[in-house]
């Protein structure tokens, strides 16, 4: 038996039974700190989105209220906008978090492509 296989065996023999649970605790007290890295943070978040098995429709809000303050400060235009989906969302705040702005004619085009 090979390495790879070994550690495939292993990990699915002592997989955490309670894995949904563990991963919507790990959710719960997930929050973006100040000197967090936007990539790492959201990284995690979608991992544990996906483990805990939340909805496309909580994940909105969800990630909303888990970024640092100054983000959240800056996207809560787009939280408001029923209108954007969550990957959009998403979206706006990759540019905010990298371009600290979202020109407005980009948000309407971007709005058009989604529609």
């Amino acid at each position: 038996m090979g390495f790879h296989k070994l550690m495939q065996y292993l990990s699915e023999t002592f997989q955490d039974p309670n894995r949904k649970l563990t991963a919507r605790q790990e959710y719960e007290s997930l929050k973006q700190g100040a000197r967090d890295e936007f990539s790492n943070f959201l990284a995690d978040y979608f991992h544990l989105a996906e483990e805990a098995d939340l909805s496309l429709g909580d994940r909105k809000q969800g990630l909303y209220h888990r970024l640092f303050w100054r983000l959240q400060k800056e996207v809560t235009v787009y939280l408001i906008d029923s209108d954007l989906n969550f990957l959009y969302f998403v979206h706006c705040m990759i540019i905010v978090e990298t371009h600290n702005e979202i020109p407005k004619s980009n948000v309407i085009s971007q709005r058009a492509m989604i529609t």
